[in-house]
C-alpha cells in the first residue's frame, strides 16, 4: 500500500480511507479480488494447462491456502472445480 499511496501522491492513511469509501473493500480484499480476476483471465487463455498454484504465484498470491480462501470466496467455488467447468466436454 505505500508504495502505491507514494506513486499517487498520498499517504497510505489517505489511500487505505478512499480504497475503503470508494469501494467498500479493504485494500487486502480489492488486492485479492485482483489477483484473483488474473487467475481467471490466465485461466481462461491457458492452453498449456500450467499448475494452478504456478499460475497463483505469478499473479501474486503468496501461498496456496491464501489462493484457494481468495478464489473460492469470489468464485464461489475451488480453483480446481473451476478449471474443470472449462475443459470441453469428452
Amino acid at each position: 500500500m505505500a508504495s502505491l499511496a507514494r506513486q499517487l501522491g498520498t499517504n497510505t492513511s489517505t489511500l487505505s480511507r478512499a480504497i475503503n469509501d470508494g469501494l467498500g473493500v479493504n485494500f487486502n480484499e480489492l488486492i485479492n479480488r485482483l489477483r484473483t480476476d488474473a487467475v481467471l483471465a490466465a485461466l481462461q487463455g491457458d492452453d498449456e494447462r500450467r499448475p494452478l498454484l504456478e499460475i497463483a504465484l505469478a499473479e501474486g498470491f503468496n501461498s496456496k491456502a491464501s489462493f484457494i480462501r481468495a478464489f473460492k470466496l469470489y468464485t464461489g467455488q475451488t480453483p480446481s472445480a473451476y478449471r474443470q467447468g472449462l475443459a470441453p466436454p469428452v
